[in-house]
């Protein structure tokens, strides 16, 4: 049997992993968003941004600013462009199932500020690609703590304290871990006895989310195992 040319045996190798490194870097391209809540409309009630569907109850959309930060709410209700209380949520739908990168709250202060009487707490509800639902509490402990329940979730960063002299707003690191998420539920939690705008009520500021990366196919290993097998031959002929 006549032996492959050194040349020819090179090239195939060499094409064989440029195309699996072509496909390997295809597949790892994952697609990303960030959304702002300055790029969701005030006075509607559902609204696509980047593909990302916004939906406000029970009524239309609102934005609060202050020096630094602007958020996004609820118009009306205890606190018009807040989640509060009064029946209120905020739900994003993505078009496809992502990995929550990060996701900033906002106008989330620390007791005895801004007239509150507890430290409040915001919540997020997660629903899976699979249809299950996994909740994460945001709880103000200090004027620039705050603790994350979230599974799988990263550290909380403050970037503007929750007292009298800040915006009370968070930032929250891969809030649900590797978890693919169809949707996101805002909402605010009661603690405690306190009524209307003394308890719990916060601002969506914004987030940045990724497809997950799949898993490399087999036949795309595979080329790259062969080109590497036959780069290493082609070498040991040298």
């Amino acid at each position: 049997m006549q032996a492959i040319p050194l040349r020819v045996l090179s090239r195939i190798g060499r094409g064989l992993a440029i195309a699996a490194v072509v496909q390997l870097a295809f597949i790892t391209s994952a697609r990303a968003l960030a959304i702002d809540a300055t790029d969701v409309p005030a006075g509607v009630a559902s609204a696509t941004v980047s593909g990302v569907v916004f939906e406000s109850s029970p009524r239309v959309f609102a934005h609060k600013s202050k020096p630094g930060f602007t958020g996004l709410g609820v118009k009306k209700g205890y606190v018009d462009g807040e989640i509060d209380l009064k029946g209120e949520t905020l739900t994003i739908t993505f078009a496809e199932p992502m990995v929550l990168d990060r996701l900033v709250l906002g106008f989330l202060f620390k007791k005895g500020n801004f007239g509150d009487v507890v430290s409040e707490v915001a919540r997020v509800t997660a629903i899976a690609a699979d249809g299950h639902s996994v909740v994460g509490d945001l709880a103000v402990l200090t004027g620039t703590t705050a603790s994350w329940s979230g599974a799988g979730g990263g550290p909380v960063t403050n970037l503007s304290p929750g007292t009298n002299a800040g915006n009370g707003v968070w930032a929250i690191a891969d809030p649900f871990g590797d978890l693919a998420i169809r949707q996101l539920r805002l909402s605010a939690v009661e603690v405690g006895c306190a009524t209307g705008s003394s308890n719990s009520d916060f601002a969506f500021g914004s987030l940045v989310a990724s497809a997950p990366v799949p898993v490399p196919e087999p036949t795309t290993l595979m080329l790259l195992g062969c080109g590497l097998v036959g780069l290493a031959a082609s070498g040991r002929r040298r």
